[in-house]
């Protein structure tokens, strides 16, 4: 189940790992990524969009369009629940998403370079 969080409503974000996606509504860019735990990652973005402090190292892709594109745009998605699931499934579920991502909407998909020709 897809679930997109408010910036606001952390305490709703599971503690479980999983995938998930960080999205402009505005510029249709999309970056994908799995954790260990999503409420810990979903604080760390909020503090990156909401509160510009810096604690997680985004490529550069994604930290010119994170100084560019309206921070009001910016949403928290929860793409997959990974309970249950051990850490190499998530990387592989991760990696299939990054590469669909890629394929349907090429460039805007800010982390395409992790993955081409591996």
């Amino acid at each position: 189940m897809v679930s997109v969080f408010k910036w606001a409503d952390s305490v709703l974000v599971p503690q479980s790992p999983g995938i998930y996606a960080l999205h402009n509504s505005d510029t249709r860019a999309i970056y994908i990524g799995a954790t260990g735990n999503m409420r810990r990652r979903f604080m760390q973005w909020r503090d990156v969009v909401v509160h510009e402090i810096v604690r997680l190292r985004p490529d550069k892709k994604l930290r010119q369009e994170l100084a560019i594109a309206p921070r009001s745009a910016w949403k928290f998605t929860v793409l997959l629940d990974g309970t249950g699931m051990t850490r190499k499934e998530l990387l592989t579920v991760e990696r299939f998403t990054i590469e669909k991502c890629s394929r349907l909407i090429g460039k805007r998909c800010l982390n395409e370079r992790h993955y081409r020709g591996r």
